[in-house]
């Protein structure tokens, strides 16, 4: 689902503006730095800005994690990851969950790249965002729709 919301101050953070420009760089490094877990999330020409993470289905043993004992896929954990971008002027927020998925960086930060891409790139008659490219090609079938307007 897509939705448009309009931007609203309901409130300000408690923190200064220079710890939120750490956050924001150190988020950046994620998708953007050389050693980012979310490096796959990349888009030529989009600044993305997000954070990878795993949520544990269950308690795993020290042994258990030394040895490396493959779990069943019914209890590997869970793989997220949010974004938002571009990273100066947001136009999208997403965030993406994958049951079982194991890993931010390499099962959910791979969908929320495809529909980044899907959302400010789109099809060239929507020119949400300007990207010198061609490689921008969904790998999908799926449908977005417009903000407001029913699906097809």
């Amino acid at each position: 689902m897509v939705y448009e919301n309009r931007q609203e101050v309901e409130r300000k953070l408690p923190v200064s503006k220079e710890t939120l420009d750490i956050v924001k760089r150190a988020l950046w490094r994620v998708v953007n730095g050389k050693r980012g877990t979310a490096r796959i999330a990349k888009i030529k020409g989009i600044e993305i800005i997000g954070k990878t993470g795993t949520a544990q289905v269950v308690g795993r043993r020290k042994s258990e994690i030394s040895r490396n004992i493959e779990r069943p896929a019914h209890l590997k954990a869970h793989a997220w990851f949010v974004a938002f971008a571009p990273a100066d002027d947001p136009k999208i927020a997403v965030s993406v969950m994958v049951e079982h998925g194991e890993h931010g960086s390499s099962a959910a930060s791979p969908i929320a790249r495809e529909i980044i891409k899907a959302y400010l790139v789109g099809n060239e008659s929507q020119n949400r965002l300007k990207v010198e490219s061609e490689e921008y090609i969904l790998t999908s079938n799926a449908k977005f729709r417009e903000p407001d307007k029913p699906y097809d």
